[in-house]
């Protein structure tokens, strides 16, 4: 069978090998050898970290719903996040409407729309409120912000910190 028919049947493995190289570090020959192995075609399922969620340190737990990532954006459970920061939240199913109040301001966002209010305020939201899995999920960063809230996305931890102080 030849290489084309391996990628095409998708169980095709390269090997590269014996390939010489030499480089000159001060007079020195160094020599060696590279041998790798590259596997194309059968794609393998993708390992997803986890997204991890601190308040002032303290780790986020979320018993049912994991936060999810829509469009570059975080989204988690109403209630874990923001009951932490100290905000009483409110879910309104008959509105499709998450309410949250927070040292008097009070927020409120819409399941599937791109605006929501802010102390009588519309702003713009780049990812709306979903349902997911049965479960509210908020845009993590403009709801810890409404609430004066410092947020910190560290991409390669995987890892959102939220600091009130």
């Amino acid at each position: 069978m030849n290489l084309m028919n391996k990628i095409v049947s998708g169980v095709a493995a390269l090997t590269v090998g014996a390939f010489a190289f030499a480089q000159s570090d001060g007079g020195t020959q160094i020599k060696g050898e590279v041998n790798a192995k590259v596997s194309v075609g059968k794609k393998e399922p993708v390992k997803r970290s986890k997204i991890m969620v601190t308040v002032d340190g303290d780790q986020v737990r979320f018993p049912d719903q994991e936060p999810a990532m829509r469009n570059n954006r975080v989204l988690v459970p109403v209630r874990g996040v923001f009951e932490k920061i100290g905000a009483q939240v409110q879910w309104l199913p008959e509105r499709q409407m998450v309410v949250a109040n927070h040292d008097g301001k009070k927020i409120e966002l819409w399941i599937n729309q791109r605006t929501a209010t802010v102390a009588g305020a519309q702003k713009e939201l780049d990812q709306p409120a979903i349902i997911l899995n049965g479960r509210a999920m908020v845009p993590l960063r403009f709801l810890s912000e409404s609430m004066g809230a410092d947020v910190d996305w560290i991409a390669h931890d995987m890892h959102v910190k939220i600091v009130t102080d």
